[in-house]
């Protein structure tokens, strides 16, 4: 028997058994050979065919591109100045040596504020806000550090 041709026979070209307890097959001198199934299947079904396994050929050329989808709906218009100009999210401001410390932070709110000195104490201070985009805070010594603003 060669290796790459499977011969499959059955009585009448055609075998469906529903419930079975023995087969039979033919071993390479033609004999018939006994199989006891000790649990049968379900449903068996034989059909004489000849197949001729085949070797993997290289890979064929690529198909045709797809059509294209459609486009999208457009999309509606916004207030383009103010997506592409928005303000911070925090802002860090450093200072030396002040008791009064006023400056523009333009985050277009009035943010929380925790001032801390260079060694990383933390100070309360009086926090006033001339509009949205300013802060002044009052101390009553002078010391260096950063204000953090969020």
């Amino acid at each position: 028997m060669s290796d790459n041709l499977i011969t499959v026979t059955s009585v009448d070209n055609l075998l469906t058994v529903e419930e079975i307890t023995n087969l039979f097959t033919v071993d390479e001198s033609g004999n018939p050979q006994l199989i006891n199934v000790t649990e049968p299947p379900v449903l068996l079904t034989v059909r004489e065919e000849t197949v001729n396994l085949l070797s993997v050929a290289a890979q064929g050329p690529s198909g045709t591109n797809g059509t294209n989808g459609t486009n999208g709906i457009d999309g509606t218009s916004g207030d383009y100045e103010l997506l592409t100009n928005r303000p911070p999210l925090s802002v860090v401001y450093e200072f030396l040596n002040s008791s009064i410390i006023e400056f523009d932070h333009n985050m277009r709110k009035y943010p929380a504020i925790r001032v801390e000195d260079s060694a990383g104490a933390v100070w309360y201070g009086q926090e006033t806000f001339p509009n949205l985009n300013r802060v002044k805070i009052v101390f009553t010594v002078s010391f260096s550090g950063r204000i953090i603003l969020s």
